[in-house]
């Protein structure tokens, strides 16, 4: 109801992309500028009124991907992801990403937002023996993925998306967060701009 004769003219939100997929077809048609600071899935990219002041997954991927390939000197991986548009997009990026740098997506895996035991999944991983591990996940439900991990003996590599800097995910994984490697949009370099928009 609120873009209900366009009484609203913007919509902002925050890292949360769980109702985007069912309102930006709805801002879309009323022409309401809906903007995030998530790093958007493919389903909201390329969109007249919807933008994130984030990268893409697309960009984040290809990062992670190259992250993996070069830095780790990984050639398989193993993804469990979020089962919605968010982890959905990671997960397609990533393997293609990974395809496209030399290596191989040995299996993924999608858990629910508020999945709570991972280790049937981290059981079929673990037989698979891959290089490096990615979670797509966020806070609790990741910290328990990375806690179950290590119990289960997996000492490969883990990466995170941005999602992984929540300190829950620390309240639940303990000393098994130690090591984890996580991809940040936080600039390398602190350009001028950067500064300037800071201050």
């Amino acid at each position: 109801h609120l873009v209900d004769g366009r009484r609203v003219k913007v919509i902002s939100s925050a890292f949360c992309l769980f109702g985007e997929d069912a309102v930006v077809p709805l801002t879309e048609k009323a022409r309401v500028i809906f903007f995030n600071t998530a790093a958007n899935p493919e389903s909201l990219l390329n969109k007249q009124f919807a933008f994130s002041t984030n990268f893409t997954i697309r960009e984040d991927s290809e990062h992670i991907a190259r992250f993996v390939s070069q830095k780790l000197h990984a050639r398989t991986a193993a993804i469990i992801h979020l089962n919605t548009s968010f982890g959905e997009s990671y997960r397609d990026n990533l393997t293609k990403y990974i395809g496209d740098h030399g290596g191989r997506v040995v299996i993924t895996e999608k858990k629910d937002p508020d999945a709570v035991d991972f280790r049937t999944e981290i059981t079929k991983i673990k037989a698979l023996n891959p290089d490096v591990l990615i979670i797509i996940h966020f806070g609790s439900s990741l910290g328990n993925a990375i806690k179950q991990t290590r119990m289960l003996g997996i000492t490969a590599p883990i990466i995170g998306d941005y999602e992984s800097e929540d300190p829950m995910m620390l309240q639940f994984a303990g000393a098994a967060a130690e090591g984890l490697i996580i991809s940040s949009s936080q600039p390398e370099e602190r350009s001028r701009e950067v500064v300037a928009f800071e201050k």
